[in-house]
């Protein structure tokens, strides 16, 4: 079977009781797993837990609505998790994390975070999260450059993104490393779900290794230049300018 074809019999034998991957739909192409899983949603048709994983997304999307480019090889995937009662900045964070402990697992590379989405290698962009709520249900967009090749990427990305297989020179199975991204999260999610954030907050900044560095933050149009000072309890980011101490709730930071 080829790396870049899912085993349906290996997902469907690997769905449990758990907080998500409790019903594993698994599609050759969507606009975007999240979008699926709104339109699902709406017509009553999925459960809290689900998952649902595209070999190709056609308007695979991030944050701002900018686009995810989502050629076979890379592995997308959204969850649900129904009356959802928590902050999704913190969950993010959560998320992320959890997304970069499985590629150091199945990988040896050890990939940094930048806040509050992105996981890296070598300061090339590998993966993104993306929270939405829809009410008060949360669906949350997963996004992993795995056996991705440099040619599928547009000329523009080349030199800010990269994949597993562009880092290592080797693929993956991608049920192998589906399975353990959605073992991961979920293992996680269940930790975020009884002891909070805080848990994971110094986990977090571990691997950021641009922690106490000069950022550009952007909200809006508005650009500063600030201190990357810290990361709360509730997973704001927080900044040193000429003003003194400030909380990011949301916008995008850079490091140059």
């Amino acid at each position: 079977m080829s790396s870049n074809t899912y085993d349906t019999r290996r997902i469907l034998k690997s769905q449990k009781a758990r907080l998500i991957g409790r019903n594993i739909i698994i599609h050759e192409v969507v606009e975007s797993t999240s979008s699926f899983l709104k339109d699902a949603l709406t017509r009553g048709e999925v459960s809290s837990g689900a998952v649902a994983v595209a070999n190709i997304q056609t308007k695979g999307y991030g944050r701002f609505k900018r686009e995810w480019v989502s050629p076979r090889g890379g592995i997308y995937f959204s969850f649900l998790i129904k009356r959802f009662k928590r902050d999704i900045t913190p969950l993010t964070l959560v998320v992320a994390y959890s997304v970069a402990n499985t590629i150091h697992y199945l990988t040896g590379i050890k990939p940094s975070l930048k806040w509050p989405n992105d996981i890296l290698i070598n300061g090339k962009k590998i993966g993104g999260v993306l929270a939405e709520l829809v009410g008060d249900n949360l669906i949350c967009g997963i996004g992993v450059n795995i056996n991705t090749e440099q040619t599928a990427l547009p000329e523009e990305l080349r030199e800010k993104a990269t994949s597993v297989f562009i880092e290592t020179g080797k693929k993956l199975d991608l049920t192998d490393a589906l399975l353990n991204l959605i073992q991961g999260i979920d293992k996680n999610l269940t930790i975020y779900k009884n002891k909070g954030f805080l848990y994971f907050r110094d986990r977090w900044l571990s691997l950021c290794p641009r922690w106490h560095d000069v950022i550009y933050s952007k909200i809006g149009k508005e650009k500063t230049v600030s201190l990357f000072h810290d990361i709360s309890e509730t997973g704001t980011l927080i900044i040193v300018d000429e003003d003194g101490k400030k909380q990011l709730f949301s916008g995008e930071i850079s490091y140059e």
